[in-house]
């Protein structure tokens, strides 16, 4: 397959429970199908903990609320939740967004989950993905959503993965990173080899060189098998920028199938300044900063 741009540019129940429940705002949202899907991936930094992350809880949730809200976009990957009634609650204030989350959010977890707008999308599945490989990913496997998104084409699909890789820059966190990417890419070879997809997330590393010293990206297998996958957000990592508040390297990514690829918007990718939708500062809410691609329809 060759790749275009677009013009202009061992699961327990209690996870599939939880992946088969959602969280819905107050009352959904009444508007025309848009002709452009906007994608984020956010790092919420302990949402919702008592002992970790930002120390103000409910102002945490308000500024991350804010953003969400502000700025329209219409599925939003996030990881690091780690109270599920404070996720109830941001979706609750959140009309005309549903939300999914991957587990209970409980004993000092770290859960994946997806916010998307119900005038743009629906969701048909969820389930975590790679769990034999629960080591390799922190205990943190990934989730996999798969959408319909709103439009003339009813059966339009859209499969979204949320990440959180391995943290941190020592060598047996990067070969863990390295393994784990190794193996989702055979994954999505496999189940989906012809999907519009898009992985979404906390990569915990960079595209161009790693965070470990000395080292590749432990995803340079994605960068090799280019005429399948893209990082949409490549151009951000060559253009020095950070999506974190402390560090200077790009660890936020959106990794698009080609299928995705082809419709993406040039100059779209871009980290969302906090500070330009609330008035506290941006570590109020996290300590990384939401990443935005985005797609014609």
């Amino acid at each position: 397959m060759s790749i275009e741009r677009g013009r202009g540019g061992f699961i327990s129940c209690l996870l599939l429970a939880a992946c088969s429940a959602p969280v819905s705002g107050s009352s959904p949202e009444l508007a025309e199908p848009a002709t452009e899907l906007s994608l984020a991936c956010w790092n919420l930094e302990w949402f919702g903990s008592a002992s970790e992350g930002p120390a103000d809880d409910e102002l945490q949730l308000a500024s991350v609320r804010d953003v969400i809200r502000e700025s329209q976009v219409d599925v939003w990957a996030l990881v690091e939740i780690s109270d599920a009634s404070a996720f109830r609650a941001l979706v609750s204030e959140l009309p005309g967004y549903d939300g999914i989350l991957a587990g209970d959010a409980a004993l000092g977890k770290q859960e994946l989950g997806l916010l998307y707008r119900t005038s743009s999308a629906s969701r048909r599945s969820a389930e975590p993905i790679l769990t034999e490989l629960d080591y390799e990913f922190a205990g943190r496997p990934p989730l996999e959503v798969r959408l319909v998104l709103a439009g003339n084409d009813a059966d339009e699909e859209l499969v979204v993965i949320v990440l959180h890789a391995k943290a941190f820059g020592d060598l047996s966190s990067w070969e863990r990173r390295q393994r784990a990417s190794l193996a989702l890419e055979e994954y999505l070879d496999e189940a989906h080899p012809e999907a519009k997809l898009a992985v979404l997330g906390d990569f915990n590393d960079d595209v161009d060189t790693s965070i470990s010293a000395g080292q590749p990206s432990p995803y340079e297998n994605f960068l090799a098998a280019r005429t399948r996958y893209v990082f949409a957000t490549q151009g951000l990592s060559a253009s020095g920028q950070s999506s974190t508040l402390h560090h200077p390297d790009m660890i936020d990514h959106h990794l698009v199938s080609n299928e995705l690829w082809a419709t993406f918007i040039d100059g779209s990718a871009e980290v969302l300044e906090v500070e330009d939708f609330v008035a506290s500062p941006a570590s109020a809410a996290s300590d990384h900063r939401p990443v935005v691609t985005r797609y014609e329809r």
